[in-house]
C-alpha cells in the first residue's frame, strides 16, 4: 500500500501587502507650523567613551559634539592632540 501525503489547502505563502506611509498628526502639525530639525551641534556634559584610548570620560573633556557611529571623531582632548 503506498501513503500519499496530504496536500495543505494553502501552500504558497502569501506576498507581503506593501502599505504606503502614512502622515501622522505630528506630521501634519510639524508642516503648518514650519518646523525645521535644529542644525546647531549637540554637546554634553554626560559621560561618554573616548574612540582613541576607550576611557570613559565627561563630556566636558571632548571638543566635538555627539557624534553617533563615527568613533574617529568622538576623541577626548589628550587623544585628539
Amino acid at each position: 500500500m503506498v501513503r500519499v501525503k496530504a496536500r495543505h489547502r494553502n501552500s504558497r505563502k502569501p506576498k507581503p501587502v506593501e502599505h504606503q506611509p502614512t502622515k501622522t498628526v505630528a506630521d501634519y502639525f510639524k508642516d503648518r507650523l514650519g518646523w525645521k530639525p535644529s542644525q546647531r551641534p549637540f554637546h554634553t556634559t554626560a559621560n561618554r567613551e573616548c574612540g582613541g584610548c576607550g576611557a570613559v570620560k565627561p563630556g566636558s573633556e571632548f571638543g566635538v559634539p555627539v557624534t553617533p557611529g563615527r568613533p574617529e571623531l568622538n576623541t577626548c582632548r589628550e587623544c585628539s592632540t
